[in-house]
C-alpha cells in the first residue's frame, strides 16, 4: 500500500492563518515518511476532496486524515466523518483512517506555558 497522510485545518479568511498553516505542513513534510498534503474544512483551499483527489492521483491508495483541531466538535464529530465515507464511496480502492483531535494533551502543557510567559500586555 501507498500511503499519504493528509492534516485538515479548519480553514481561516485571514491570511495570516492560512500561512501559519502552511507553515507547519511544510515543516511536517521535512519530518514524514510519506507524502503530506494539506486540506482545510472550509474557508480556504484546498478543500478535503481537492486534496484526497490529489493523493489519489499520485497513487495513495491508504490516505490517513488527521485533523488539526485542538478539540472535539461538530466538524470532528459529525462533518469530517460524513464527508470521509462520501470520499471512500468514491474511492472504494482507497483504505481511509480518521485520527483524533489534538485534545488535551499533556504535552501541549509546555507550549502554554511558554506563550503565557511570552505573553505581552494589550493596556
Amino acid at each position: 500500500m501507498r500511503r499519504a497522510l493528509i492534516i485538515l485545518g479548519h480553514g481561516s479568511r485571514n491570511a495570516l492563518a492560512t500561512q501559519q498553516f502552511q507553515e507547519l505542513i511544510s515543516q511536517l513534510r521535512l519530518h514524514s515518511q510519506v507524502p503530506v498534503y494539506e486540506a482545510f474544512m472550509e474557508l480556504s483551499e484546498p478543500n478535503l476532496d481537492t486534496a484526497f483527489a490529489a493523493a489519489v492521483a499520485a497513487g495513495a491508495d491508504e490516505l490517513v486524515v488527521q485533523p488539526c483541531f485542538l478539540f472535539a466538535g461538530n466538524h470532528i464529530e459529525s462533518d469530517i466523518p460524513t464527508r470521509l465515507v462520501d470520499l471512500a464511496t468514491k474511492y472504494p480502492h482507497v483504505s481511509v483512517r480518521y485520527g483524533r483531535p489534538l485534545g488535551p494533551d499533556a504535552r501541549l502543557i509546555d507550549i502554554l506555558l511558554e506563550r503565557a510567559q511570552e505573553a505581552t500586555w494589550l493596556s
